[in-house]
């Protein structure tokens, strides 16, 4: 009689997202359908302004950054790629913006995705989703 052994199998890891919107309200709402979608993802933090986003990827592990475009009238695509990048994070870019020039800007700087703040909720969640496996993918050995 072979003894056979069973492997039991992990549940996967959660996304872990970090959000960086300067509007508290829109934050908020981010915050709570990020945390309502445990144990698919965990809100890992969020913050308001540039500074506090290259402060906190530097210490924290995070998977997908949930970016608005422009916080507190600066361009997040003019400092945050790099630390995102460094971070090993992939990243989603937020806008009420229609422009598309800055829709392929922010491809160009290495966005996974644009999601406007007037679409569903659940088409973010499916754009977190898909960064996170293609960001799983690259990494992968």
């Amino acid at each position: 009689m072979e003894l056979q052994l069973i492997r039991r199998q992990e549940p996967p890891r959660p996304i872990r997202v970090m959000v960086i919107e300067d509007h508290d309200h829109v934050r908020w709402g981010l915050m709570k359908l990020i945390v309502a979608e445990w144990p698919r993802m965990t809100l890992t933090g969020a913050v308001r302004s540039v500074e506090d986003a290259e402060s906190a990827l530097r210490v924290r592990g995070v998977d997908v950054v949930v970016l608005d475009l422009f916080l507190e009238d600066v361009n997040a695509l003019d400092r945050l790629p790099r630390a995102v990048s460094q971070s090993g994070a992939a990243f989603v870019v937020l806008t009420g913006s229609h422009d598309h020039e800055l829709y392929r800007r922010a491809f160009d700087c290495g966005a996974a995705a644009v999601v406007l703040k007037d679409e569903p909720a659940d088409v973010l969640l499916r754009r977190i989703e898909r960064a996170h496996g293609d960001r799983a993918r690259t990494l992968r050995p």
